[in-house]
């Protein structure tokens, strides 16, 4: 049988199924060719989709040219442009041609309406891009998996499995895919290539990959970092400009040589640091499980229940107030409070605040000090090995609004509210707000991404509280050094005599992101609520 499964030829795609005909028929294939794909066009300005099938079946009899070997196949057939699949690119093509390519798949995966998106996402080796760059045809996804998962675990990983992550979905799944074949078209190989499926999840997991910072020199910093996020889960977006124009220039042989030991040093590091938490993750469970079953024995019951009643409630809150507890939970990475005060269609939201909040929570185990705080609360605490993670400038229809509030506990049994504003409320009423801040995200090393997010809140007012139903974003990022924010942060607090809010005065002069007094007295009463240490400059 042909080792390569997917053919063009005078205006017609073949994918050989790996079976023979009675295998394909008592299989159930013959009512499956149906499924669908997505054909992609671009007419210069906009994308339009359209779904696509195969038309019907053949033998490899009747295709000889692409039958390899002795056993007759049945090969699916359809209609296509002349074109190439981006496996072949990658292979064939010139870093030009390539990177071309690759940013049209990309630029189409963008503008996907984002209710199809689990149906569409393939790999390299079924994704059909047109010889003129103006179309992509993504293949159907369960008939090119089991024509590809006959290939062997090697094959079958190279042109499909290493391009997607089975854990995420929706935008975060398009986000992984895009910066697979981003890195693939600069590398030249995939940032997680283990062959092995479980072996491959494992890696992605642990981001056990060498960051293409850390491979290729000169690579734009959106680029960059939009790899690096896209492959952890977090928010992004597909820096389509800077990666069309993507020329890479020669280095000298001694900025390589630099760059060659700063990367070998940083693989190092992250290699003792995946080793030890596979070795705490696989020593850890008997005893997380023997734990678990003393726990759930004693007091289990006693113990949800009291859990339950500690935690936050949008019961006995205004809409406005509502908004507030949410974002509020966004600044301090208060979990608990974002699923209270938001429905579970925002459930992707809250997943990855939990992602920064335990990537923070590992950061600080490894590196004592090195806590993942609001950037009011870094700005009072003074403690530069502190990471930084939060909201500034927090406004609500153009009026600033607390990053500090909460809720109050279901064990205070909160009456609910029956008016706002002197009208009667009832279930099933709605509310909008345009919200507008400043997220900071210090991403280690030393890079610290501050994004102006503009964002419309849609509430809904369900049985007795109001609750977030949706969220549009509009993002606009910026990416400094943090050794220089710092650098200046320490040089104004010691000229304003360890003033925290003088010190805020001075930055304001240059970053428009520096919180408000209000923020910064608000961050001075919370550091002081949890019993936090913060230092104050030595007397001169």
């Amino acid at each position: 049988m042909s080792s390569i499964p997917v053919f063009l030829k005078d205006g017609k795609i073949f994918l050989d199924s790996r079976m023979s005909g009675n295998v394909f028929v008592k299989a159930g294939f013959a009512g499956k060719i149906r499924e669908n794909g997505l054909l992609a066009e671009f007419n210069g300005e906009t994308w339009n989709f359209s779904l696509w099938n195969f038309d019907g079946t053949v033998s490899s009899a009747d295709l000889k040219e692409f039958s390899q070997g002795k056993d007759e196949t049945v090969f699916l057939e359809g209609s296509c442009f002349a074109g190439f699949s981006l496996s072949e690119c990658f292979e064939s093509f010139e870093k030009k041609d390539s990177i071309k390519a690759c940013s049209l798949v990309c630029n189409a995966l963008d503008s996907l309406d984002e209710s199809k998106l689990p149906l569409f996402l393939v790999g390299a080796g079924g994704i059909i891009v047109s010889r003129d760059f103006s179309k992509v045809l993504f293949l159907p996804k369960n008939l090119l998996e089991a024509s590809l998962s006959s290939l062997g675990e090697e094959n079958f990983s190279e042109l499909y499995g290493s391009y997607l992550n089975p854990v995420f979905s929706g935008k975060t799944a398009v986000h992984f895919l895009q910066a697979v074949i981003v890195y693939k078209s600069i590398c030249g190989k995939v940032p997680f290539a283990e062959k092995n499926a479980s072996a491959r999840e494992a890696d992605i997991r642990d981001l056990n990959y060498c960051p293409l910072r850390y491979a290729v020199l000169g690579v734009d910093e959106k680029i960059l970092l939009f790899t690096e996020n896209a492959f952890a889960g977090k928010d992004c977006s597909f820096p389509k400009e800077e990666f069309s124009a993507l020329e890479l220039k020669e280095s000298s042989s001694s900025e390589f040589e630099k760059f060659k030991a700063v990367s070998q040093k940083f693989l190092l590091r992250q290699e003792k640091k995946i080793r030890a938490k596979r070795w705490l993750r696989a020593k850890s469970t008997v005893i997380k499980i023997c734990i678990a079953v003393f726990i759930f024995a004693i007091a289990a019951a006693v113990s949800l229940y009291r859990t339950f009643l500690e935690k936050r409630t949008t019961k006995g809150l205004t809409s406005l107030q509502t908004v507030e507890m949410y974002y509020s939970a966004v600044n301090l990475l208060d979990v608990d409070s974002a699923r209270a005060s938001s429905a579970k269609s925002l459930g992707g939201r809250v997943d990855r605040l939990s992602n920064i909040f335990v990537t923070g929570k590992t950061s600080s185990m490894y590196n004592a000090g090195n806590d993942l705080v609001p950037p009011s609360v870094w700005l009072v605490k003074n403690q530069l090995s502190h990471n930084i993670y939060g909201i500034s400038n927090f406004t609500v229809d153009g009026n600033p609004c607390r990053t500090f509030f909460k809720g109050q506990r279901r064990k205070e049994n909160p009456t609910a509210i029956s008016e706002e504003n002197g009208q009667k409320i009832f279930p099933g009423e709605t509310k909008e707000y345009q919200v507008e801040f400043f997220i900071f995200d210090s991403l280690g090393e030393d890079s610290l991404c501050v994004s102006l997010q503009k964002e419309k809140v849609s509430l809904e007012f369900k049985k007795d509280r109001w609750i977030i139903t949706g969220i549009q974003t509009e993002i606009e990022s910026r990416f400094l050094k943090f050794s220089e924010l710092k650098s200046e942060y320490s040089a104004a607090m010691e000229n304003c005599g360890g003033d925290v809010f003088d010190c805020a005065s001075v930055l304001r002069k240059k970053y428009d992101f520096i919180p408000t007094d209000q923020e910064i007295s608000d961050a001075k009463k919370y550091v002081e609520e949890q019993s936090l240490v913060f230092l104050k400059p030595a007397a001169e």
